[in-house]
């Protein structure tokens, strides 16, 4: 919310979140979440790796919300929802998560991302 009343209007806010908070159905979390649609609009919701943070001390799945500042949810608006987690990588005790298989640098070099 505070990145949100940061932006001129129109602005974009790209957040990585837990997914619990997105998938909030009650108490505090969901209540926050309607303030927030009632001042701003969410374009999107992208799926992360459940183990994307592996060699880090937080143990939490996310995923990344992108929204436009100071607009109002509209109430029939489609959000574009992401499901992005097989990103090639594979994790291994001592490296953590790594291309192995170079599939990245390929689908980077071939002009796309196949997810």
């Amino acid at each position: 919310m505070n990145n949100l009343e940061c932006l001129t209007d129109g602005g974009t806010c790209v957040a990585l979140v837990p997914m619990q908070s997105a998938l909030a159905t009650s108490g505090n979390v969901l209540e926050f979440k309607k303030k927030l649609m009632a001042y701003h609009t969410l374009e999107a919701v992208l799926s992360m790796p459940d183990e994307l943070f592996f060699n880090s001390k937080v143990g939490v799945v996310s995923c990344i919300m992108v929204f436009t500042a100071h607009k109002a949810h509209p109430k029939h608006k489609e959000t574009f929802f992401g499901y992005f987690k097989n990103d090639g990588f594979v994790k291994r005790k001592i490296q953590g998560r790594f291309d192995a298989y170079n599939q990245w640098i390929l689908s980077k070099k071939n002009g796309f991302l196949h997810f």
